[in-house]
C-alpha cells in the first residue's frame, strides 16, 4: 500500500508529511472503527509504526509525546506526530523484542504499570494533556444505554443482548445504583493519575532487555487508579480474591504478589495511602467494566463476528461485576440501612474557578448542618501528621495511664500534638477549599477557635447523642439562624464501619420541635485527606471502635470572631499556637489564629 491511500485519513498534508519522513510503503496491521495501524517502510530498509486515530475529537492528542518523553522505554518512542490529523509515527517494537517471545506475567505488568501511575499521580502536565474523567458520567452513560436504544449509539452492547439478559442487567444496575453512585464519588475525589483502561495482552510488549512496554494509549483517562485492573486479574472476582489474600503472609500466588507490588509502588508516590487504595481500587475496577461498555457505544461494529466477540467479552465482565457487587460491596458503600440516609458530600477541585459548586456546597451544609469535603487536605500531609502522632504515642499512653490526659468519653482521650510540626502547616489549618466554603457560611473574618486531637481506643463504646453548643436563641420558634461555630473533623486514618466515625442527624441543627418524627442519621466514610463539617448545634455521637486499632481524629473548630465556646473549654486553652506558625500562614489567613498568640 502506498502513502497516497492515506489521503482520506488526513488529506494531502498527511500524505506529504509521511513522504517527508522517507516513508513510501505501508503494510496494514490492524483496523478498527476508531484507529488504523500500519507498518511503514523506507527505501533504506527502516521500519516504523504508523497509527491513524479516526475517533472523533482524537482524545489521544498530545499524550503519546508526553509518554515518550517522560517514560522512555516503558512506553513506545514517538518519532513524529500530527495530533490535529490523528497521525502518529512510532518506533517499530518488532525490532526490539525478547527472543524467544514471552507472555508477560501479572507481576511484570503491574510493576511497570504501577511505576508509571506513581510517576504521573497528581501531575499537572498530564492534566493539561488529558482532561479528568468523571466516574459519575460513566455511570450515567451506562444506565442510559441499558434503558434505551439511542440512535447516536450504534455500538450499544446492551442492544446486542437477548432481551431477557438485557433486562436482568438493567435490574442489577438499578439495584446497585446507590452503591455505584457512592463509588463514583469516591473515585472522582481520589488523587488522579494516568489509567490505560485497555491493558490486555495485545497492548503489552517485552523488549529484548526484558523491560515491559505498554502500548496503545488511545483509551487512556485521568482518574483514580484501578480502572485497568479487571483485565490484569481476569475479571473482578479475581481481583476480589487477591485483595482477600493480600494481608495473609502465607499467600504467595502470582495474583497476590502482583497486587502487593502495585500497592507498594502507588503508596511510595506519596499521593496515596494503603487505606485509600484499598477503598478506591475495587471501585475503579468496577467502573473499568462500565467504561468498556460506554466506550463502544459511538461505533458501528464492522461485522457480525466482531459484534459477537465484543458481546461475549462484555458479558463475561458484566457477570463478574454482578458477582462482585453481590458479594463484595464494602459496607460503607452499600445503600443506607433503614433509618439511615447518605451523608451529604462534595468535591470542589478549584474554589476560585468553580463558584457554582461552592455555592451548592454552602447551601447543602446550611440545609443539613453537616457536609463531607473530599480531598480537602493533601493525603501526604495527613500521613505526616499521623507519623508524628505515632512517634509521640508512648508519651500520650503514659499521660493517659497517669490520668493527665483529658477523658472525653469511654476510652476516648484528648491529646495535644502541637503545631510546630506537620499539624501547623497552612494546608491543614487553612486549606483553600475549606476556607472558601467557610467564607460563605461563617462570613469573612472567621477564626480558628480551637484545635484538639481525640483518640478513641479499641473497644470504646458509642457516645450518647449530643450537640457541641446550644442554639444562640433556644426560645425562638425555629432555629433558622446562620451557623456561628463549625467543627471540621480530619481523620488521620480511613474510617471503616469497624473503626467507627461520627453518626449525625442531618437537619437537627435547625429543628426545635421535639415532638416531630425522628430524623434519619448518616455516617461519613472519609479517607485520609477528606474532612467532614458539623454545625455545632447538630445532633451527633461518636460511634464505637470495634477494631483493634486506635482512631485518631483532628477537630478544628472555626467560628465567627465574636463567639467564644463557654461550654467546652473551662479547664484548658482551646488553642495554643506559636508566632512562627502564624507567619507560615498566608497573610490573608493569619487572622485565623492571631488572636491566640
Amino acid at each position: 500500500m502506498t502513502v497516497d491511500t492515506l489521503l482520506d485519513a488526513g488529506g494531502v498534508s498527511a500524505a506529504g508529511w509521511l513522504q517527508r519522513k522517507q516513508i513510501d510503503q505501508l503494510d496494514p496491521l490492524r483496523e478498527s472503527p476508531w484507529a488504523r495501524v500500519y507498518r511503514a517502510r523506507t527505501p533504506a530498509g527502516d521500519s516504523f509504526i504508523v497509527k491513524v486515530v479516526t475517533r472523533p475529537g482524537n482524545p489521544t492528542g498530545r499524550l503519546p509525546a508526553l509518554l515518550s518523553q517522560r517514560a522512555p522505554g516503558l512506553c513506545p518512542k514517538l518519532i513524529a506526530a500530527l495530533p490535529q490529523r490523528g497521525l502518529y509515527l512510532y518506533e517499530d517494537l518488532e525490532r526490539d523484542r525478547m527472543d524467544p517471545p514471552q507472555d508477560p506475567t501479572s507481576i511484570a505488568i503491574l510493576s511497570a504499570y504501577g511505576a508509571l501511575q506513581a510517576q504521573f499521580a497528581n501531575d499537572p502536565t498530564l492534566a493539561e494533556a488529558l482532561p479528568r474523567h468523571s466516574a459519575e458520567k460513566t455511570l450515567d452513560a451506562a444506565l442510559g444505554l441499558v434503558k434505551a436504544d439511542a440512535p447516536d449509539a450504534p455500538g450499544n452492547i446492551f442492544a446486542l443482548m437477548p432481551p431477557d439478559r438485557r433486562a436482568s442487567l438493567g435490574r442489577m444496575l438499578a439495584r446497585f445504583e446507590p452503591a455505584l453512585r457512592r463509588m463514583a464519588a469516591l473515585i472522582d475525589q481520589t488523587p488522579a493519575t494516568l489509567n490505560h483502561t485497555d491493558l490486555n495482552s495485545g497492548n503489552l510488549h517485552i523488549r529484548a532487555s526484558g523491560q515491559m512496554c505498554l502500548m496503545d494509549w488511545d483509551d487512556a483517562i485521568l482518574s483514580a487508579p484501578g480502572w485497568s485492573l479487571p483485565m490484569v486479574f481476569s475479571g473482578l472476582p479475581g481481583l476480589r480474591d487477591a485483595f482477600a489474600q493480600m494481608d495473609d503472609p502465607s499467600q504467595r500466588g502470582p495474583a497476590v504478589a502482583a497486587l502487593r507490588s502495585y500497592l507498594r509502588l502507588l503508596t511510595k508516590s506519596g499521593h496515596y495511602t494503603r487505606e485509600m487504595l484499598t477503598a478506591c481500587l475495587p471501585a475503579s475496577a468496577c467502573f473499568g467494566v462500565l467504561k468498556y461498555i460506554t466506550d463502544m457505544a459511538p461505533y458501528r461494529l464492522p461485522s457480525a463476528e466482531t459484534e459477537q466477540a465484543v458481546l461475549n467479552y462484555a458479558l463475561r465482565r458484566l457477570d463478574g461485576l454482578e458477582r462482585y457487587l453481590e458479594a463484595s460491596v464494602p459496607a460503607q458503600l452499600a445503600p443506607p440501612a433503614e433509618g439511615m440516609t447518605a451523608f451529604p458530600e462534595v468535591w470542589i477541585d478549584d474554589p476560585q474557578g468553580d463558584p457554582d459548586s461552592l455555592r451548592r456546597a454552602a447551601d447543602l451544609f446550611r440545609e443539613n448542618g453537616a457536609l463531607m469535603i473530599r480531598n480537602c487536605v493533601p493525603a501526604s500531609q495527613i500521613a505526616a501528621i499521623r507519623a508524628e502522632f505515632e512517634a509521640g504515642w508512648p508519651a500520650h499512653e503514659q499521660a493517659i495511664a497517669a490520668g493527665s490526659a483529658l477523658r472525653v468519653g469511654d476510652r476516648r482521650f484528648m491529646v495535644t500534638l502541637g503545631t510546630e510540626g506537620a499539624l501547623g502547616r497552612a494546608e491543614v489549618l487553612a486549606p483553600p477549599v475549606l476556607m472558601a466554603l467557610l467564607d460563605q457560611v461563617l462570613g469573612k473574618g472567621f477564626i480558628l477557635g480551637s484545635l484538639t486531637t481525640v483518640v478513641s481506643l479499641p473497644g470504646s463504646d458509642p457516645q450518647h447523642w449530643h450537640c457541641d453548643n446550644d442554639s444562640l436563641f433556644p426560645e425562638a420558634d425555629n432555629l433558622l439562624t446562620p451557623a456561628f461555630s463549625i467543627a471540621v473533623i480530619l481523620p488521620l486514618i480511613a474510617l471503616t464501619p469497624d473503626i467507627g466515625a461520627t453518626e449525625v442527624k442531618p437537619g437537627s441543627h435547625i429543628r426545635a420541635d421535639a415532638d416531630a418524627p425522628p430524623l434519619p442519621s448518616a455516617v461519613p466514610t472519609p479517607n485520609p485527606g477528606d474532612c467532614y463539617l458539623m454545625d455545632s448545634r447538630v445532633m451527633h455521637r461518636g460511634l464505637a471502635n470495634r477494631s483493634d486499632v486506635k482512631r485518631p481524629i483532628l477537630s478544628l473548630v472555626y467560628q465567627r470572631p465574636w463567639y467564644r465556646d463557654y461550654q467546652n473549654f473551662n479547664q484548658q486553652k482551646p488553642l495554643t499556637i506559636s508566632e512562627s506558625t502564624v507567619r507560615a500562614l498566608p497573610k490573608n489567613r493569619q487572622g485565623l489564629v492571631r488572636w491566640a498568640v
